[in-house]
């Protein structure tokens, strides 16, 4: 996973082609942000005997809770994917068929992830649920690390393969495509202790760096 700064969206140096890559891919990231919130719904009267009540409010939104942490983290996933979709073709220095069609699929993920989102913030104890979600961020992954690839073999990428920070993308993505691969697992095994395996995939970052740190001589993206 990157995890670098990109450039400004304004620099001019950016493959007009791409750009309108960039643009799209905002535009679709911000309508599935707003679907995300559209399933957050306020309780009406009819959940409080006392409306004036803060102790029965607070029980409804706490009977809520796992609704309100899928959104969270479904809004923390795709800010991220978001982030990385960001720095990958900021690197990139020129189009070529094939580049649009990746990227489309990435757009397909991300799309995916409100209705994944909303089966898993209803049955937050269902394996199939978390089975569903992790396969959704898993492919969306695949889609980011299948237009890195796509731009190193075109030679469009301005990142040498052999770089530090390529490296550790690519790492990063081994180690987050296992977290999601192990949460499946646990879930149909041990299905409360699923959704934290994901809390590893904050550690993804730190983990690749020093992997790489420690194995200077790893071949990048073999």
């Amino acid at each position: 996973m990157e995890t670098d700064e990109f450039r400004d969206p304004s620099d001019s140096s950016t493959d007009p082609s791409v750009q309108r890559i960039l643009n799209l891919t905002d535009g679709v990231v911000a309508i599935a942000l707003t679907l995300l919130v559209l399933d957050l719904k306020v309780p009406g009267n009819t959940f409080l005997n006392n409306s004036n009540s803060g102790s029965q409010l607070w029980s409804v939104l706490w009977s809520q809770h796992l609704i309100y942490l899928s959104y969270a983290i479904s809004f923390y996933v795709i800010a991220l994917f978001w982030t990385i979709n960001h720095q990958i073709l900021r690197r990139v220095t020129g189009h070529r068929e094939g580049l649009s069609v990746l990227n489309f699929f990435f757009l397909f993920t991300i799309s995916l992830m409100p209705f994944s989102s909303n089966i898993l913030g209803r049955y937050p104890k269902n394996p199939l649920a978390i089975t569903l979600f992790a396969i959704n961020l898993i492919l969306a992954e695949v889609a980011l690390s299948a237009i890195r690839r796509f731009a190193v073999v075109k030679g469009i990428f301005s990142d040498h393969p052999g770089s530090t920070r390529m490296r550790e993308g690519s790492l990063g993505a081994i180690f987050m495509v296992l977290i999601l691969g192990v949460s499946i697992v646990v879930a149909w095994t041990a299905t409360r202790w699923a959704m934290y395996v994901w809390i590893l995939g904050a550690l993804v970052p730190t983990m690749a760096k020093i992997w790489v740190a420690h194995h200077p001589q790893l071949e990048a993206d073999s």
